[in-house]
């Protein structure tokens, strides 16, 4: 509808200037014919009056031509026809205007003498009063037709005016049934909307309504929580202590029967000695995931030497190694500092759980090896890795995903004669994501397997204060030499040492320095020499700015 009523209207509107523009054409194109006829008339009537004074001797010859040449002007000018104005006359008129031409070619220049003039007079009466009488039929029969023109269009305009009026009654028809539909439209689609509201509010009223009673089930659930690790705090408490004392008491048993021949008693306080330390270690573990999923762990983390914690945990694990007969091998990349943040007897609880698996899990005369090497950085944190490596069973792919799940063992532990508790690598895992560490694992059944644990590197905030702008300083001093003349070379070296020493560019600084001694000891050196041996310079400090982006970027 809004399509079909646009469409009348420009309709309308064209039409409308299409007439008024065909109007404008039509009266214009007359007016300019009108003018031009008139134009004409009046230089033909020039034309013959001159000719006329010619003849009685008023005037020379060369007004008759200059008169003859504006008339000829005239007739050569073209009107709304596209056709010039001279082709509306008849041939006899051009025939008129020959023989006036061939007159006035014939004649003497200047004044016209009264024998000429007597003897042309009687040839050019005819033609004079023919031209005149010819220009006057030419302006009637032109009004005659323009008043035809005039008639037509006229009555075009009529009709024009009628269709205007008949398409704007239609258009105003058309738009009147319009707006009652877009009203009647706009009334429905709000009481739609009203009812939708409605409903939406009795939804809305509803979540809120189940909100708050998940709000009252979450609430619940933590005091429940709460107590949950009460109790088990308060059982942990309660059990340690009598297995504590069980302990105790066995290995008083087995220091009095050192000397005893009965192997049956002997093996009875070994299997109660193991269990006992089993379930001890349960309660101990049972305990710190309780602590760490509470929260209320204690962590407080300070400047460590990853290595130191990772000899004390080979250490303090060597002799189930050497019961186990399997070798323990430890490297640390060389020149790497070995700072992380972290909380000292976390940390080494996390690194006894990996080297005390990878122990039990491998074969005997097996090997385990503990390697620290730098890591990529980590949301512009720098890490330091430290991974634990095996030559044991390994872990069923299907179950890499659930090895960090509390009480989980994957099915080949569960099916060895290897005793465990299945919270180690959960408690691992917690205590790395307190940490802010990420924490893998890679594994082939029955070949080996990797765990590998990643750590924010203790950065003081000078040291990042001056790793930060390590690339700036350097790039400062590539410039610096690179543009400074011969003369100035020794004190830019000069300036350059000690920036480069603040910053700990060392390597750089030592090819400043050496520079400068060969410059000392050879200042007499062409100017050629020098510039070469700079530019030598110059391109190894841009290899060593290299090499310290790309070390930034891991």
């Amino acid at each position: 509808m809004v399509t079909l009523s646009l469409v009348a209207l420009t309709f309308l509107s064209s039409e409308i200037s299409r007439g008024a523009s065909r109007d404008v054409k039509l009266f214009t194109s007359a007016e300019l014919s009108s003018t031009s006829l008139i134009v004409v008339q009046r230089e033909s009537l020039a034309y013959t009056t001159k000719f006329s004074q010619w003849l009685g001797g008023d005037i020379e010859r060369r007004d008759v031509q200059i008169a003859r040449a504006l008339l000829a002007q005239r007739l050569g000018v073209v009107v709304s026809s596209n056709l010039p104005i001279g082709q509306q006359m008849s041939q006899r008129y051009f025939e008129n205007l020959s023989s006036s031409d061939a007159i006035l070619n014939d004649a003497q220049p200047g004044y016209l003498s009264r024998e000429a003039a007597i003897k042309i007079k009687s040839r050019s009466t005819d033609f004079i009063d023919a031209m005149l009488l010819e220009t006057r039929s030419l302006v009637a029969a032109y009004q005659r037709a323009l008043d035809q023109v005039l008639q037509k269009s006229a009555v075009n305009r009529q009709e024009r005016a009628e269709k205007a009026l008949f398409l704007l009654y239609s258009f105003l028809g058309l738009s009147l049934i319009f707006f009652s539909t877009i009203v009647y439209t706009l009334r429905k689609q709000y009481q739609r909307n009203y009812n939708a509201n409605i409903e939406q509010l009795r939804v809305i009223n509803e979540a809120v309504a189940q909100l708050s009673e998940t709000r009252m089930v979450v609430d619940q659930l933590e005091l429940l929580d709460e107590r949950k690790n009460i109790f088990i705090s308060t059982v942990n408490h309660e059990l340690r202590t009598p297995l504590t004392s069980i302990v105790g008491y066995i290995d008083i048993l087995r220091e009095k029967c050192e000397g005893s021949d009965d192997g049956e008693l002997k093996k009875i306080i070994e299997v109660l000695e193991r269990n006992s330390n089993n379930l001890l270690n349960l309660v101990q573990d049972i305990l710190s995931l309780t602590n760490l999923e509470s929260g209320s762990s204690g962590l407080l983390k300070s400047d460590i030497d990853l290595k130191e914690v990772a000899s004390d945990a080979i250490l303090l694990l060597a002799p189930l190694a050497e019961s186990s007969d399997v070798s323990v091998t430890f490297k640390v990349d060389e020149g790497l500092p070995t700072q992380v943040l972290a909380n000292k007897n976390q940390l080494l609880e996390v690194l006894t759980n990996l080297l005390g698996n990878a122990i039990k899990f491998s074969k005997h005369g097996g090997n385990v090896r503990v390697l620290i090497e730098r890591s990529a950085s980590r949301e512009s944190v720098k890490m330091l890795k430290i991974s634990v490596s095996d030559d044991g069973i390994g872990i069923p792919e299907d179950e890499l995903e659930e090895i960090f799940s509390s009480f989980f063992r994957a099915s080949n532990a569960r099916n060895s004669e290897i005793t465990g508790t299945g919270l180690g690598l959960a408690i691992t895992s917690r205590i790395i994501e307190e940490h802010h560490g990420y924490i893998t694992v890679n594994s082939v059944l029955g070949k080996r397997t990797t765990f590998t644990v990643e750590l924010p590197v203790f950065v003081l905030e000078m040291e990042e204060f001056i790793d930060s702008r390590k690339e700036d300083v350097l790039m400062k001093a590539i410039v610096a030499l690179e543009t400074c003349t011969i003369s100035e070379l020794r004190d830019t070296c000069h300036e350059m040492l000690g920036v480069l020493g603040f910053y700990d560019l060392e390597g750089s600084g030592r090819e400043i320095s050496n520079l400068a001694t060969w410059f000392k000891a050879n200042e007499g050196a062409q100017e050629s020499e020098i510039i070469s041996r700079k530019l030598e310079v110059v391109e190894r400090l841009r290899g060593n700015l290299a090499e310290l982006k790309s070390m930034k970027e891991m």
